[in-house]
C-alpha cells in the first residue's frame, strides 16, 4: 500500500512538474513513471536493508548525535 501511494504521488507530482514546464521530455510518456516507480521503490528498499545488514551499527544512533 505504502509503494503504490507513492507511485501515485509520484505520478501526480510528475505531472503538475510538467504542467509548469519544469520537466521536459521528448520520448517518455507520462504513463511510464508509476511502473518504474513500482519497480525501484522496491529496489531501494531491498538495497537499504542490504546496507543495514551489511554495517550493523548504521542502524544505531548514539546519544548525542544526530545528523
Amino acid at each position: 500500500m505504502y509503494l503504490l501511494g507513492f507511485a501515485i504521488f509520484g505520478g501526480v507530482f510528475e505531472k503538475i512538474a510538467i504542467h509548469f514546464n519544469f520537466f521536459t521530455f521528448k520520448e517518455w510518456k507520462l504513463i511510464y513513471s508509476p511502473s518504474i516507480y513500482l519497480f525501484v521503490q522496491p529496489l531501494t528498499l531491498v538495497f537499504y536493508h542490504f546496507i543495514i545488514r551489511l554495517h550493523p551499527s548504521a542502524n544505531r544512533t548514539e546519544k548525542g548525535t544526530h545528523i
